[in-house]
C-alpha cells in the first residue's frame, strides 16, 4: 500500500521562504565576488564609449584587469599604476592597497601586469581603488 503526502500551504509558505533566503545569500555572494571574465570584457567594450551612464553598472565592483604598465607613481605613501589595455583608448588608473610594497616596488615600466580592483569612477581614467595582485 502506497501512502501519499500531501502537500500542505504551510509547507508551501514555508518552502518559498527558503528559496528567498536562498536567493538573497546567492545574490549577497555574487555581489561580493569578482566580476567574470564576459562582463570584465563588456567593461572594456563600453570604457571608451562617451556614455558614462552604461559604466555605472560597474561602480563599486570588484573587477580582475589586465594591461601593460605605462606610470608608476607612488602618492600619499601609496603606489599607483597606469595600465594600457589592447584596444582601448581609456587607461586604468589603479590605487593599491597599502601593506606589500615589496612587491609593488618590483613593477616596471612596460609590465604585462593582472590586478584585482573595485571600480570607482571613470575621469581622463578608469580609476580603480584597493587593488592587488592576485
Amino acid at each position: 500500500m502506497q501512502v501519499q503526502k500531501t502537500i500542505t500551504l504551510p509547507r508551501i509558505l514555508l518552502s518559498a521562504v527558503v528559496i528567498a533566503l536562498m536567493v538573497g545569500v546567492i545574490v549577497i555572494a555574487e555581489s561580493k565576488r569578482v566580476l567574470d571574465s564576459t562582463k570584465t570584457e563588456l567593461f572594456y567594450s563600453i570604457l571608451d564609449d562617451s556614455e558614462d551612464q552604461q559604466l555605472a553598472a560597474f561602480i563599486e565592483k570588484t573587477m580582475e584587469l589586465q594591461g601593460v604598465v605605462t606610470e608608476v607613481n607612488t602618492k600619499n605613501g601609496k603606489y599607483i599604476v597606469r595600465l594600457k589595455q589592447a584596444g582601448n583608448a581609456t587607461t586604468l588608473l589603479c590605487e593599491f592597497k597599502p601593506g606589500n610594497e615589496q612587491v609593488y616596488s618590483q613593477i616596471n615600466l612596460g609590465d604585462t601586469l593582472q590586478v584585482r580592483g573595485v571600480y570607482k569612477g571613470k575621469l581622463a581614467d578608469a580609476i580603480f581603488q584597493n587593488c592587488i595582485i592576485p
